[in-house]
């Protein structure tokens, strides 16, 4: 095994310049080492089917976390195959978070209703998972080593300012399909990080309170926090 400290020692002497062209290469390397295709149809078939057994909320998660590892960040977040990853994650962020979470599991065909189920000490919730994400987004660029976020307070505080029609597009797209049973809607807001509290809490309140009558629950999961 190589010798850790001396790697370590070796790299802290780099210059910036030096240590973003190692990562860079680094990078370059590991992507030609790792096959970008992601995984065969029979291996999603039978993450999926693990994923749709029912488990505690830490196993589910744990288990799509594991799935996560074996798939590059752009085939994750771009491939339609993959969605059902992309929800569970949600699904099981959901879970983990919610008081008297027994268990949770995904539906057992994809584009169904209801997308999982928890279930709780007051029964069994169907659940519809959806996220609210800026249009112009590309997460896939974000996960490659060396991509400044390129970020300013001032880009934070403009950004806050469309999260009100942002929240209500997503929202009303899944009121328009007037489900039966009304299911709970669990939200994933992916905009705002960094915003105030003050700012952000009043404008989920008065969406899910817009939407009530359309859905058995409303949640939104926002910088960690189940609101």
């Amino acid at each position: 095994m190589a010798n850790l400290q001396k790697i370590i020692d070796g790299l802290s002497k780099l210059t910036v310049l030096e240590a973003a062209e190692l990562a860079k290469m680094l990078e370059e390397k590991w992507r030609k080492e790792i096959p970008t295709s992601g995984l065969s149809d029979e291996a999603l078939q039978s993450a999926r089917a693990d994923l749709e057994a029912w488990c505690s909320p830490q196993e589910f998660f744990q288990k799509n976390e594991n799935l996560a590892k074996r798939i590059t960040s752009e085939k994750l977040f771009n491939a339609p195959r993959l969605q059902f990853s992309r929800d569970a994650m949600i699904l099981g962020e959901f879970a983990i978070q919610l008081e008297g979470a027994l268990g949770v599991h995904l539906a057992a065909e994809a584009d169904t209703f209801p997308e999982g189920f928890v279930e709780t000490s007051n029964g069994t919730l169907n659940i519809e998972v959806t996220e609210v994400i800026r249009e112009t987004r590309r997460r896939e660029d974000e996960y490659k080593v060396g991509v400044p976020p390129g970020e300013t307070v001032d880009d934070w505080e403009e950004r806050a300012k469309t999260i009100p029609a942002e929240l209500e597009l997503v929202m009303q797209k899944k009121a328009n399909k007037h489900y039966d049973p009304k299911p709970t809607l669990v939200v994933y807001l992916n905009v705002g990080f960094g915003a105030p509290e003050n700012v952000i809490l009043p404008i989920i309140e008065d969406a899910k309170k817009r939407h009530a009558a359309s859905f058995d629950g409303i949640y939104v999961l926002w910088e960690g926090k189940l609101i």
